[in-house]
């Protein structure tokens, strides 16, 4: 019996099956890293393993509620370093800041260039009345300075996470349960996720910080 052989037609047919097949997989995978952000925390001595644990765990849920899965990672590891297809976030702590510098804000981000934020948690802490409140304030400043990030604008909303300045009753709200995006918030935030097409140079806006106050 002469071995099987595919006629031109049929090999054909058989490669573009294939190809579809490797496109689908490739758009599942595109799609969900679309919604996916890493965030790589540089190693911090001033937040407690615990406290800075229990602020990503709430940070999470609150972004789930966004359609945004977080992926936490330490900064120094691989998955932090060169070519990803997860779009990465990398979140610094700092102390001592002069009060001169960014002045009332317990964090800021830089949401045109869209990678870095800097915690200012010396300041969170004095904000904070106890060890909960601080786990609640730090996820409450680390999603607020990620959803600027995302949008990819310099905006606030008037009530929600995303204020511009958190007044006694939303402190008391989020040591009870997180703080909600608005409506606008979270189209904002999927559009921002959408893939960005690049423009002139000087159509990007000068490199202002969005602080939280």
């Amino acid at each position: 019996k002469p071995p099987d052989v595919a006629y031109p037609v049929q090999q054909e047919a058989i490669m573009t099956l294939k190809a579809t097949i490797a496109m689908i997989l490739a758009l599942g995978v595109s799609a969900q890293a679309a919604g996916t952000i890493r965030v790589c925390v540089n190693s911090s001595t001033y937040a407690s393993f615990l406290a800075l644990n229990r602020a990503k765990a709430i940070s999470s849920r609150m972004f789930a509620t966004a359609g945004v899965a977080l992926e936490w990672r330490s900064a120094g590891t691989a998955a932090c370093r060169g070519f990803q297809p997860t779009r990465i976030v990398v979140l610094d702590f700092a102390t001592n800041v002069p009060p001169s510098q960014h002045p009332g804000a317990m964090a800021y981000a830089f949401p045109y260039e869209a990678v870095h934020i800097v915690v200012l948690f010396d300041r969170i802490e004095q904000y904070a009345r106890s060890a909960t409140d601080v786990c609640a304030l730090l996820a409450h400043v680390m999603t607020h300075e990620i959803t600027h990030l995302l949008q990819g604008v310099s905006r606030h909303s008037l009530t929600g996470v995303m204020k511009s300045n958190w007044d006694t009753h939303d402190f008391m709200q989020m040591a009870q349960n997180p703080l909600p995006f608005t409506p606008e918030d979270i189209d904002l935030i999927q559009q921002g996720l959408r893939p960005r097409v690049a423009g002139p140079a000087s159509a990007v806006p000068p490199a202002t910080p969005a602080e939280l106050h």
